[in-house]
């Protein structure tokens, strides 16, 4: 199957690479922690209320949101 506009994405199996590995996965974890503590990694992040789940699942179907789409639930 030919890439889609010349692109491919590449991933990897995480669970087993990390009982493969779990010293590399580890610090590849703080890695991670320490660049979204500095800034250096920004995710998208959309949150919506539980009683909007009908938005957000409007804008997955939609294609129009990047990132993530969390629901959120009120502590009352």
């Amino acid at each position: 199957m030919p890439p889609l506009k010349s692109t491919r994405i590449v991933g990897v199996y995480w669970g087993a690479w990390t009982q493969r590995d779990p010293a590399a996965a580890a610090e590849n974890f703080r890695e991670l922690t320490r660049m979204l503590e500095d800034g250096r990694l920004k995710p998208r992040i959309t949150t919506f209320p539980l009683a909007a789940f009908r938005d957000a699942y409007a804008l997955l179907a939609q294609r129009r949101v990047m990132g993530k789409v969390v629901l959120t639930i009120s502590e009352a």
